[in-house]
């Protein structure tokens, strides 16, 4: 009787055990994404992905996918065992531009599938606008040409219809001189009266597509 009953405790703290070792919940399991905000420059860019959460220790695979939030086109996909739990999905430049979320599931040594906080980011193309001054006396002429990242050829492309403005630097910080409208060659082009020397850049603003940027300051 003894032996019968030390052989259910015995069992008993076994099934105990046992279940202790897979995980009751996985609720908060989560993916990360960096960067948050990815600028389209070159032919592909790397977001790296991690799972997080306190029940990472129980997973042994996960599954990952890139996904566009329109379209629901996947960019990318990404596939981790051993108890990795972090690796690099890739964006090829020819992809829709906009909001990405990585989701996937993730799965424990028994092949328990368990569902995952997805991570949201934007992808956009690069812009940039280099600013060139020239004075003629009292008067000084700034000039720019405006470009987005465009993957084909060419690989920067006038970004037309975007809004710049070109900015004078003062005591107080940057200030707006005017506003203008890309046109279709991508130049714009604003004559100032300013004796005294001054210091101005061209900030483009951001886009559905195309993210905002600033080009290095002149002094004229």
């Amino acid at each position: 009787m003894r032996s019968l009953r030390a052989l259910i405790l015995l069992l008993t703290a076994i099934g105990i055990s046992i279940g202790l070792a897979s995980p009751a919940s996985a609720d908060d399991l989560r993916f990360n994404a960096k960067p948050g905000k990815v600028v389209v420059n070159q032919s592909y860019e790397n977001v790296r992905w991690q799972l997080r959460g306190e029940d990472t220790q129980w997973i042994e695979s996960t599954d990952i996918y890139l996904e566009h939030m329109r379209s629901r086109d996947t960019a990318d996909l990404d596939f981790v065992f051993d108890y990795q739990h972090n690796g690099v999905l890739r964006f090829d430049d020819y992809s829709p531009y906009g909001r990405y979320r990585i989701h996937g599931a993730a799965y424990d040594y028994d092949y328990n599938e368990y569902s995952v906080t997805p991570a949201y980011l934007w992808i956009k193309a690069a812009s940039r606008s280099p600013l060139t001054a020239a004075r003629t006396g009292a008067f000084v002429t700034l000039r720019t040409h405006t470009q987005r990242y465009n993957g084909s050829y060419p690989t920067w492309a006038h970004h037309r219809g975007a809004v710049i403005k070109f900015q004078r630097k003062g005591t107080k910080g940057w200030t707006t001189i005017v506003r203008r409208t890309v046109p279709k060659n991508g130049v714009s082009q604003v004559r100032v009266r300013q004796p005294r020397a001054m210091i101005y850049r061209v900030a483009v603003t951001e886009g559905k597509q195309v993210w905002d940027s600033v080009s290095r300051s002149v002094r004229k």
